[in-house]
């Protein structure tokens, strides 16, 4: 690991120390404190609450801390990871998420791809649009985004094909194949990642980079950040005048494996490409959400609706022909 990535964790993990010391946290400290911090600080009631998603880099805090300055590791304790799975079960259970990424529609997702098509007048917009177009397709995560190499980047060299990632693991110990498609058309991703190779000159280290202020790339040596990811989509969603809910980089995670199985892509496939580890989380948290934006329901109510009015209209008409007969 390099200096930057590990000065930027050790930021990270400094930071929630000094928030579990402020809460009343010791150092060292024990299995019980831990649990209790957890369960405080989770609490369902709470509008503040941390997610277990949080809590689990807390604790990988304080594991890291005990291993440097202590002879034994509490926040390893099983009891902590099963604390941390019933928080994660309760979570589930109530779908509470109080800053939940929202996903794009289609009609949405096609204005944004949209506004990608035009975006290539710089090396910078050149670098976003494939930033863009791979979370797009992939749904990674920003990390996952940021951490990319050019090592794990199969057929570049094969104009007309597919681009495949070939990825390490990231957070799940799995690697991950995914496909970046040539389609030959207007949009095209394999070509728009191509260009950003070819422009920014990337034959090694990581593909996407940070820029100076006067627009020199860096050497590639370091990830790009999370955050730098963060603030580029949610750019691009703003200028495609995508708005309302919360929408961050996690929106394209949630995106793809929507739109997946609006379009009956297996949820094996989808957890594939997006880097999964296990395919129930893609059955768990996105299946449903996704059958009801096919929007099945409310159509077949506007077509019974339809029907109906038809027979009402008919039923008149035969009504008025009676009337006139009558009176005839």
């Amino acid at each position: 690991m390099n200096s930057v990535a590990i000065s930027a964790t050790e930021k990270q993990y400094a930071s929630c120390l000094a928030l579990y010391v402020r809460w009343g946290g010791q150092l060292p400290t024990s299995k019980g404190q831990i649990i209790a911090f957890f369960q405080d600080v989770a609490a369902i009631q709470r509008v503040d609450r941390k997610k277990v998603a949080s809590l689990r880099v807390y604790r990988a805090a304080l594991s890291d801390w005990h291993e440097r300055h202590w002879d034994e590791d509490p926040a390893s304790h099983k009891d902590i990871k099963r604390c941390l799975s019933d928080l994660a079960r309760q979570e589930r259970g109530q779908r509470i998420f109080q800053d939940k990424s929202r996903d794009l529609t289609v009609e949405e997702g096609a204005r944004f791809i949209a506004l990608l098509t035009v975006k290539y007048g710089s090396k910078v917009a050149i670098r976003n649009r494939a930033l863009a177009c791979i979370a797009y397709l992939t749904g990674y995560r920003a990390g996952m985004l940021g951490d990319l190499q050019y090592d794990w980047l199969r057929n570049v060299q094969l104009e007309g094909a597919d681009i495949i990632i070939d990825r390490d693991p990231f957070k799940t110990g799995k690697r991950v194949r995914s496909v970046i498609p040539f389609t030959g058309e207007l949009f095209c991703p394999a070509s728009w990642l191509r260009q950003h190779l070819q422009t920014n000159q990337i034959t090694q280290g990581f593909i996407f980079r940070e820029t100076s202020a006067l627009g020199k790339m860096a050497a590639g040596k370091a990830p790009f950040h999370r955050n730098s990811v963060n603030i580029i989509l949610k750019s691009l969603m703003q200028e495609a005048k995508i708005e309302g809910g919360k929408l961050t980089a996690h929106t394209f995670r949630k995106t793809m494996a929507t739109l997946g199985v609006m379009n009956n892509v297996s949820s094996v496939e989808i957890a594939a490409q997006g880097g999964w580890m296990d395919v129930s989380t893609v059955n768990n948290h996105y299946v449903n959400d996704a059958i009801s934006m096919l929007g099945r329901a409310p159509l077949a109510l506007v077509q019974a609706t339809n029907v109906a009015a038809r027979k009402i209209e008919r039923f008149a008409d035969d009504e008025r022909v009676a009337i006139d007969n009558h009176h005839e």
